[in-house]
């Protein structure tokens, strides 16, 4: 429906307000999605479906941006959003035919689920993921400027170059479902290096196209490596502490995901206002040790855990 608003649109306010509609379901799209993994597939096998939700919006992003453009110029941006109002109801009807009601006759109280957030664990595990969020969309946020300004990719090849990150943040996805059946949070902290170092060294790798790049697609493999690992923390912690918030819990993702992003971009743009563009390398370099730092504290407190005779409700 706010696509067909976005389509029809008579004047910008109709269109921002059908935007923000679609913004806010994203969000309960994803955080709904994530139910399904424990009521469908095995323990063994969560990981890898949950990596494949997330990359579902990968794939929708390398895809769907260059068609979506694609359509707007053969025929008019209007276009665009009228073949995803067809497409999205046609998506309706396969999930109407093909997947369960998991949540008929569960009824929780809003408040007891809002007790989820009392946990100094799932505290913890959100700070991780915004941490970690804000990182990567410090750079992130500016990725085209700077591939045009400092690495001087040709305008030509800036799609190419984007598709290519695109297929290296699917990548990503798809291997936090892998390192959430080795080890899930436990390796993060390893990840969290890996992408620290590379945001350190974007000022100092612009000046050589090539290795700027290599840099660059190193972060986009990275970049969601965490996704699955914590999105399996935060309903393993709800399911043991707050059962009846396991719904809620399966939404802290994208919470979790959109602050970080709001607040890494706020912060690239802090950093632009006062030195050059590459610098915003420096500032995600702030969240990841953050992000570092509060994960370990966590794993500390998960193994303080692990040796009393019960786990009591925090």
């Amino acid at each position: 429906m706010s696509n067909i608003m976005c389509g029809l649109a008579v004047n910008y306010t109709m269109l921002l307000v059908s935007r923000i509609i679609i913004v806010i379901v994203s969000g309960t799209v994803l955080g709904i999605s994530m139910t399904f993994p424990n009521e469908l597939v095995s323990v063994r096998n969560r990981p890898k479906v949950i990596s494949w939700i997330f990359s579902g919006f990968s794939v929708a992003a390398v895809f769907g941006v260059p068609f979506g453009t694609f359509l707007s110029q053969m025929i008019n941006w209007r276009s665009t959003f009228i073949f995803l109002s067809v497409f999205s109801f046609i998506v309706l009807v396969l999930l109407w035919r093909s997947l369960p009601n998991v949540g008929a006759g569960k009824k929780s109280n809003l408040l007891h689920q809002f007790a989820l957030f009392k946990s100094q664990r799932i505290q913890l595990g959100m700070v991780v993921l915004v941490c970690s969020f804000a990182g990567t969309y410090t750079m992130y946020t500016y990725l085209t400027p700077i591939l045009q300004n400092n690495l001087h990719i040709p305008d030509m090849y800036i799609s190419l170059v984007l598709s290519l990150f695109g297929f290296c943040t699917i990548i990503s996805n798809l291997g936090s479902g892998r390192l959430a059946g080795i080890g899930g949070i436990r390796k993060l902290p390893i990840v969290y290096i890996v992408q620290g170092i590379a945001l350190f060294a974007i000022p100092f790798t612009v000046n050589v196209a090539s290795v700027g790049l290599v840099n660059i697609m190193i972060l986009g493999v990275t970049m969601y490596l965490h996704n699955a690992s914590l999105q399996i923390f935060f309903l393993n912690t709800a399911s043991l502490e707050r059962p009846e918030a396991f719904t809620l819990a399966s939404s802290l993702n994208p919470i979790s995901a959109n602050i970080g992003i709001a607040l890494g971009s706020a912060g690239g743009s802090l950093i632009v206002m006062v030195a050059d563009m590459p610098y915003v390398g420096f500032g995600g370099v702030v969240f990841m040790l953050i992000a570092l730092f509060v994960n370990l504290k966590l794993l500390h407190i998960m193994a303080d855990i692990k040796k009393r005779p019960h786990i009591s409700r925090s």
